[in-house]
């Protein structure tokens, strides 16, 4: 069975929802400004106002070829005049231009050749005549073009005698139509005469259901249409007509009222105001007479049903007439009650319900109600449906014709034009109630959700009416919070992809939404999630809608909204977790310059695969961070050098993140690289992202979710470095000779050293040695010489630096030369400690920063030189004159310098015997008139050979001193000089006797 007239349709599933692209222009070829629209009427005019307010309205017509808008701009609207579309359009008005929507003015766009009303409502306060010529803005909804046009509004007012106000007569004063056959039409008049004191017009009003009409032929008014203009003195004439559709007095009063006019008077005008002067009541009575029959139950009670839930209850109809009949029905008062049409013939029905199609493909099918030939006497039945759409106590009066037989008894007759014979009515009452479900959940706490993770909650919803449900929630997909759809078994709402079907579709599909039939007493799941993607806490009203199943069983499209339901949601989005191993990147003490690593794990503790970063830089400042250009299997980032598409332009790095699963961990290295003394701290820090790939593999940054950090301190220290021997005590030294001793240097800091010393050595008998031309075994420095290139280049000497490693020694070589016996005076030999940047054990002209300094005593003694004579005494005896004889002493170099010696002969008698040969073995030699002395190594010795050459008798004995001297020459190796300086001396004895 079906309700009668209740239309079948069918949804279309997968509507597509996108974008919708308008394309318009403003105005057409030809169209100028001030032509896209029209205003009707123009001027407004309210007439004469005599209380309260008059309500009128101005018909805008879209002129042009593209939508418009309409606007009062309020400009110009005058004393009394105000605009009156500030209700919304569900009001009852016909389409208004705009109005107020629930958060800001709703402007409705005209279709060209359309119309909309634009509302203005007068109010006098005092007498006399107004006028108003406001602007309407005519918009084009898709530009910013627009135009202005001008209207006028016009009114009076003054207050007549209150004796004499809006005042009628009418004659006859009621109307008494006598007995009319149910079906059957008979009409009466009565004359109204217009005795006020104004122009006025005539309104009629007949209660609901009514079987009394005002006739067309009435001069007064039209139905639903205008009203004739009375001037004072003018009569009308109000027809009206009784057809009567059920048995019985039918005994009631239709409403007389005037309404002010100021149009022309005796024409036929839309009614211009809706201020009522005065009412007055026109008795109407009549009794319909028709065919006999009986109703049982006289009343139908249905009790509670779910709204948009069904109940029927049977009425049987008895003919008590004395031929057949045919019997009919129609919708009561209110559209939820029905009167079913049986799908199938019964001989029990009343009615039949026959599916007629009109034979062109296409058309859709309609129901028509046919109707049973009942025998006097017999019975049948009509069913009558409650089917509430509101929640509320309902009440129907419903109608039940008869109809002359026009077939044999128990034929089906289509009555549609068949003549009605007699009329009885029923009343149903009824309560519609929401219908009830119940949700497990009035409130959804999500708590903690990291960023872009997502967190789900369950809501079962329990459907405890009587009617099949379905549950869903109409947030979009998305929103922080909304609903995951599934086809899970218990799931309430499914979604669905559906491909595009048509160039209008969306280029993706479009998501379609199903929802599950719930029967009474069954449950489903609504399954919410919040999506975190900001830092904080969020709250969202998730609103619940239940619908009427158009089914049973199974996904479909919603029915009929039956009521929302919200349910409060919270969370908080919260930041990544890491955890650092160590927890902080404590570098300790290091050396200024020098460089420590610390390598730290970064374990994601959060829910979500994250990538691992750091801004911090890898080249300049104190802390850097060490970017791999590989994969060392637990790197977090790297960065690859990709060749530039100009191929003029050098590779430009390019930054890769490890994707670290929930639970696992990454590593990165940070160096610790001080350029000043003392201690420091930072914060460096650690980016992290979201990814969707897989876990361990290297890809560009994904979703940035933010950054924390992690402390670094360190503290900056001097170099430190030992000497060995820690003082330069050089002793005895002779005078004129040289001592050096080398100092060992030892870098006991952790970074790479260089060392030097600028002693100077002018007016000390204290030097630094400085190799030349290239380094002695591991020398802290040596110097190099590059003679003039040019005139005038004075040649360039350079200082080379050993770089010296952690732990490693270099040496520096200072010498003593006293030139006085004595202590030579204490001197200190600075030392000074710079940065090195080479590879250890190189030499680099460069150094960084001096970075410490040392200092190195320095203690010695100038002795005299020290050499024996053998013999001390040289015997020559007796030697005859004219003769001569050569005696040798050997000196011997005693002391621990190396030394040149020569012999003061004062007596003619003795002279020196120069060797010729320059012999190492003699101590003087001469080749022609040159004189040269040997330097005589510490130790070694050489031959003074003295000549005895008698000239007299006698003895002729003597003294000699013999000097050492600082040579100028090697050991062993003769000069031309034995130096300024004597260093020692000793006295060598002569014996002799000439004969």
């Amino acid at each position: 069975m079906r309700p009668w007239g209740m239309t079948m349709w069918r949804r279309r599933i997968g509507s597509a929802v996108g974008a919708v692209i308008v394309l318009a222009l403003l105005a057409a070829p030809g169209e100028a400004a001030g032509t896209a629209a029209s205003f009707n009427p123009d001027p407004l005019d309210f007439g004469n106002v005599q209380s309260g307010s008059a309500l009128g309205y101005v018909t805008a017509t879209n002129e042009s070829s593209s939508a418009r808008t309409f606007r009062d701009t309020v400009i110009n609207l005058g004393a009394g005049f105000t605009t009156d579309n500030n209700l919304a359009a569900t009001t009852g008005r016909d389409q208004a231009c705009y109005f107020n929507g629930p958060s800001d003015v709703v402007q409705v766009q005209v279709a060209p050749g359309g119309t909309c009303r634009l509302y203005y409502r007068f109010t006098p306060g005092s007498d006399g005549s107004f006028s108003a010529q406001p602007l309407i803005q005519v918009q084009d909804p898709l530009s910013s073009a627009s135009e202005v046009d001008p209207i006028v509004l016009r009114a009076s007012s003054y207050t007549p005698d209150p004796a004499t106000r809006g005042a009628f007569t009418l004659s006859p004063a009621s109307l008494a139509f006598g007995t009319v056959p149910v079906g059957q039409t008979k009409s009466l008049s009565t004359t109204l005469t217009n005795t006020s004191d104004g122009n006025v017009q005539v309104h009629t009003a007949y209660p609901a259901g009514s079987q009394y009409r005002t006739d067309p032929t009435s001069t007064c008014t039209q139905t639903g249409g205008p009203a004739v203009v009375l001037v004072p003195d003018a009569t009308c004439t109000i027809v009206v007509t009784f057809t009567p559709v059920l048995d019985g007095a039918s005994n009631i009063s239709t409403s007389i009222s005037l309404t002010p006019a100021s149009g022309a008077p005796g024409t036929t005008v839309p009614y211009e105001s809706n201020t009522r002067l005065v009412s007055k009541s026109l008795p109407l009575r009549g009794t319909g007479v028709g065919a006999k029959f009986s109703l049982s139950p006289r009343s139908l009670s249905f009790g509670t049903v779910s709204t948009y839930g069904y109940k029927s209850l049977p009425l049987t109809v008895k003919n008590t007439s004395t031929g057949p009949l045919e019997f009919g029905a129609s919708f009561g008062s209110v559209a939820s009650f029905q009167v079913i049409l049986p799908e199938t013939q019964s001989p029990t029905n009343c009615l039949w319900g026959e599916t007629v199609g009109s034979g062109f493909p296409g058309d859709p099918q309609v129901v028509e109600p046919r109707s049973q030939v009942i025998a006097s006497g017999a019975t049948c039945v009509i069913s009558v449906l409650f089917h509430p759409f509101a929640a509320g106590e309902l009440s129907a009066t419903i109608p039940i014709r008869s109809y002359g037989a026009s077939g044999a008894v128990g034929g089906w007759q289509d009555t549609s034009g068949s003549t009605v014979t007699g009329g009885a009515s029923v009343k149903a009452t009824g309560t519609a109630a929401e219908p009830t479900f119940t949700l497990s959940k009035s409130s959804l706490a999500f708590g903690d959700v990291t960023v872009t993770d997502v967190k789900r909650l369950e809501v079962t919803m329990k459907n405890t009416s009587t009617i099949p449900l379905q549950f869903g929630s109409d947030v979009a997909s998305d929103y922080t919070f909304r609903p995951v759809p599934s086809d899970a078994a218990n799931s309430c709402m499914s979604e669905e992809l559906v491909p595009p079907q048509d160039w209008d579709d969306p280029p993706f599909g479009t998501l379609v939404r199903q929802y599950r039939s719930v029967p009474a007493g069954g449950s489903c799941v609504l399954t919410f999630g919040f999506f975190t993607y900001e830092l904080g806490t969020a709250s969202f009203s998730l609103p619940v809608q239940v619908y009427r199943a158009p089914g049973a069983g199974g996904f479909m499209d919603s029915g009929a909204p039956l009521a929302t339901r919200q349910i409060p949601a919270t969370g908080t989005g919260v930041a990544p977790t890491l955890q650092f191993s160590p927890s902080t990147l404590a570098f300790g003490k290091r050396t200024v310059s020098s460089a420590k690593s610390v390598v730290v794990t970064i374990k994601n503790t959060s829910p979500v695969p994250l990538q691992l970063g750091s801004s911090q830089p890898t080249d300049g400042g104190t802390y850097r961070a060490v970017l791999p250009t590989g994969d060392t299997g637990s790197n977090c980032m790297r960065g690859t050098y990709v060749p530039d598409p100009n191929p003029f332009l050098p590779p430009h790095l390019v930054y890769e993140y490890r994707i670290v699963g929930a639970s696992q961990s990454c590593s990165m290295s940070f160096v610790y690289y001080p350029s000043a003394l003392g201690e420091t701290s930072a914060q460096i820090p650690i980016t992290y992202y979201r990814s969707y790939q897989p876990s361990s593999t290297f890809s560009d940054a994904g979703f940035s979710l933010g950054s924390t950090s992690i402390k670094a301190t360190g503290t900056a220290v001097a170099p430190t470095f030992s000497f060995s021997p820690s003082k330069v005590a050089f002793g005895d030294v002779t005078v004129g000779g040289t001592r050096t001793v080398e100092v060992t240097v030892k870098n006991t800091s952790d970074a790479y050293l260089a060392f030097d010393t600028t002693y100077s050595t002018q007016g000390s008998p204290y030097r630094f040695v400085m190799p030349q031309d290239g380094p002695q075994g591991a020398s802290c420095v040596y110097e190099t010489y590059q003679p003039p290139q040019f005139p005038g280049d004075p040649g360039l000497t350079e200082t080379h630096y050993r770089t010296v490693a952690p732990d490693a020694t270099c040496v520096l070589t200072f010498a003593l030369s006293p030139t006085a016996t004595g202590a030579a005076p204490d001197a200190t030999f600075p030392v000074q400690v710079y940065e090195a940047y080479n590879l250890p054990g190189s030499y680099s002209t460069s150094v960084g920063q001096q970075r410490a300094s040392g200092a190195l005593k320095a203690t010695g003694s100038g002795v005299a030189s020290t050499f024996t004579l053998t013999p001390a005494t040289l015997a020559y005896r007796t030697v005859s004159i004219g003769s001569s004889k050569t005696l040798t002493t050997v000196i011997k170099n005693t002391s621990k310098s190396p030394a040149a010696y020569d012999i003061a002969i004062t007596n003619s008698a003795y002279r020196v015997a120069f060797a010729t040969d320059h012999d190492p073995a003699d101590c003087i030699s001469r080749t022609g008139s040159q004189t040269t002395y040997v330097t005589v190594a510490a130790g070694a010795s050489c031959d003074l050979r003295i000549e005895f050459l008698p000239s007299t008798l006698g003895s002729a004995n003597a003294s000699f001193t013999v000097n050492a001297y600082a040579p100028y020459a090697l050991p062993g190796f003769y000069s031309e000089n034995h130096g300024p300086d004597v260093i020692g001396s000793k006295v060598l004895k002569l014996t002799a006797k000439g004969r």
